[in-house]
């Protein structure tokens, strides 16, 4: 059976064992690192019109390796991405011009 792209987008918001990302959560009851923790993202979400916790945040996540030897900023903008709905629409912008000012 194939799923469109739409189902792929829900199912990696809902964190589902079904998107690879998430796979080994289960698995290992650990955190991947291709993934927030829930309470991190809570956090971006919920602060994503403070700019200075945003800059810290990405400054942060730069200086964190993964296991493939590239930081965590591509982790955090997809996550932001798949859960772009649930940010306030008034921080939409602080939070974009933040991260292109602080690469």
């Amino acid at each position: 059976m194939i799923y469109s792209h739409e189902f792929t987008k829900l199912w990696d918001a809902e964190r589902r064992i079904c998107i690879e990302k998430h796979l080994e959560t289960y698995l290992r009851l650990t955190l991947s690192d291709e993934a927030l923790s829930s309470a991190k993202l809570d956090e971006l979400v919920k602060r994503a019109g403070d700019q200075e916790f945003i800059s810290q945040s990405f400054r942060e996540a730069a200086q964190t390796p993964r296991k493939n030897g590239t930081s965590m900023v591509p982790v955090y903008l997809d996550e932001l991405t798949t859960h772009a709905l649930e940010v306030d629409r008034a921080n939409v912008e602080t939070a974009a011009v933040c991260n292109l000012r602080n690469p």
